[in-house]
This record gives structure tokens, sequence and C-alpha cells, in this order.
């Protein structure tokens, strides 16, 4: 998600235990794909020797609430394959059982789905009371299977399609589509019957978990029809899209004022440039409101969507020295949620 609404900043919305916070993830890896969940905040944790792990955190306070696996480094059930969240569930791939279903307030296990044999699942993604989980066929790397399960009730299968060439690690959905990529094209499926919508004839990937559209190297394409919406600029490397239609990106090299890199803002449907800023270059950018949550190794900033101005870091007690920019950056109730490729993690009322 790169715009996180009108109400983000609204402190009305945050509960009424949550106070500043500062914590450690005791699951080795960096944090990656963290989702908000009512009260919960969960995240994936990318090893460097490989694996992923879930952990869960009360929001409120930083404690922990459960992990998966709960002991040891051992990957979350299927080497690298790559787990997905619902608002109640978290969806775990595991090469026998296929995909582990837990529940997220407190981690227990309560199903399993989609288990085949002489296929292993690498990568789930939930979307709109569905979930779609992608296939490698064991000992044969080239084309991906895709089944798609009702998250709810007996979570039967709705539909089940083979894509040859498609790198099953690519799943994503944007929009109302499920998306793949494969060589130098990316796939659209109906979500609602795994029937293709469009092809684009390049690699593209969402601006961002549940954006509703791409970024590919010849521009921003809608996620439904993969139609383009505007082109790209020479250099610049999308990060958010505003609900208004504003595109933000980052550039490198060539930046006013000796800075590292440049953050420009443009009208999506034109193309047009409404302002830049000297930038960092590192870190996330979000948005929410009227303003943007700048997050970078300096701290973070909260800029205006209109024009840019007031992009100056502030740092918080916690803030991870590590010299890195965050990895991800959540936005509500006008406090952030940021986590660092060393495993901290902090929360702390937007600047």
């Amino acid at each position: 998600m790169s715009d996180f609404g009108a109400d983000a900043m609204d402190r009305s919305h945050l509960s009424a235990d949550w106070s500043p916070w500062t914590a450690s993830f005791e699951s080795d890896g960096t944090p990656r794909g963290c989702l908000l969940i009512d009260t919960t905040l969960v995240c994936r944790l990318h090893r460097d020797g490989g694996g992923i792990a879930l952990e869960a955190r009360d929001a409120g306070d930083g404690g922990l609430r459960w992990r998966h696996p709960a002991d040891g480094p051992a990957s979350a059930g299927g080497g690298t394959a790559e787990p997905g969240l619902d608002g109640t569930y978290a969806y775990v791939p595991s090469d026998e059982d296929g995909v582990t279903v837990l529940r997220l307030e407190d981690g227990e296990p309560v199903d399993t789905v989609g288990a085949e044999q002489g296929w292993a699942p690498v990568k789930v993604r939930a979307h709109e009371g569905r979930v779609f989980v992608a296939y490698r066929a064991s000992g044969d790397p080239d084309g991906a299977l895709v089944r798609a399960f009702s998250a709810t009730g007996d979570r039967r299968q709705l539909w089940r399609r083979s894509v040859d060439g498609a790198d099953p690690r690519s799943l994503e959905i944007a929009g109302d589509s499920v998306h793949l990529r494969g060589g130098d094209r990316t796939l659209g499926l109906a979500a609602a019957n795994g029937r293709t919508l469009a092809e684009a004839p390049e690699r593209c990937e969402p601006l961002g978990q549940g954006a509703g559209h791409l970024s590919c190297p010849s521009g921003v394409r809608e996620g439904g029809t993969l139609r383009k919406v505007t082109g790209g600029h020479r250099g610049e490397r999308p990060l958010a899209l505003s609900r208004t239609g504003v595109l933000l990106s980052g550039k490198e090299g060539g930046a006013p004022d000796g800075a590292e890199a440049e953050l420009i803002a443009r009208d999506l449907p034109t193309g047009r440039k409404l302002w830049s800023q000297p930038w960092s270059g590192t870190g996330t950018v979000r948005v929410a409101g009227d303003r943007l949550i700048v997050a970078e190794a300096e701290g973070v900033s909260t800029p205006g969507l209109a024009d840019g101005a007031g992009l100056f870091p502030t740092t918080f007690s916690g803030w991870s020295q590590s010299g890195d920019g965050p990895t991800s950056t959540l936005v509500h109730g006008g406090a952030v949620f940021v986590t660092f490729e060393d495993g901290t993690v902090v929360s702390t009322y937007a600047p």
C-alpha cells in the first residue's frame, strides 16, 4: 500500500492503549511485507541464507504475540516460499502439506489447503475473500500453476490455471487482478476465474501492496487492463501513488543543492511535473491524507503532497543507527510503524 487514505493522520483512529515504542524482532531476518491488522503488526522476516519466518507484535506496545515457526531459525515452512496475509489469517506454504492457515490473533494453525503431489507452493497472496497460491513443479522450474481458494467456509478451490513460462515467485495482486511475470511479459488474470485479462510486453511490479497500478520500464500501467497510464521518465523510479493521482518518483544523481537524489511528484494522467525536492534517496515514501510520510535513515518527515515543502527528517528515540533506510513504513491514526534491516521496529507519532 502506498496511500493510507484520508484518515491515516487522524489520531482518533489510534487505539487508546498505544504509546510510542521500540522493539527488535526475535526471529532472524530482514522485515519486509509488513501489515497492520487491527491491533496486530505482522512482518515477514527474510533470512540472508534463505528461509522466511513470520512474527507478530502488539501494535499498542510492541510486545511479542507469536512467531512461526515458534522455535529455531527454520523457514516458515517452504524454504524461501513466501507467506500471504489477510485481515484474519496468515497463509504459510509448505512443500508437503500445501498451505497452512494460521489465525492472526494468536498464530495457531486452523486448517491446511492446496496440497498437490508433484507441486510445491512457493508464494501466497490473499485478496477480497480469495487466497491465490502459485506452485512450481518438482524438478521442472519452467512455468507456474496458480490455484485460487475461498478464504472462508470450506476453503474450496475456485479455479486453477497453468501458465507456461511464468515465474511462480512473481505472483502479485494489483487492483482486482492476479499478475505473473515471465521472460519479457506480464500477464493479468481475472481474480474471479483465472482467465487472461491482459498482457504487457515487459516486466511490471505493483506500486506497493494492494496497489491498483504497476510500475513498468516504460511507465505506469493500470492493474486491471495493463493499459499504460503514463510514460516513464529517464532515471526516475516510481515509489508511490496517491489516490488523487500524484505519482512520487526518486531520481539519483543531478539533484539540486548537491543532494544525493531528488524526490519528484508528477500528475499521473499527464506526466506533468508538479514539484521536486532534494532527497537522500533512501528508505520509503508513502502517502497519508494530504501529506507524505518519508522515512529514511536520517528520520521521518511529512512534506505536503501538494508542494513537497517540509522534507526535513526528524529522528526519534530508538531509531536504528545502522545507516540503512527503513525497509517498510505503515501509517495509522497519526502514528508511524517503521522497520529496519537490522530487525529494529519503531512506532511513534508522525512529526
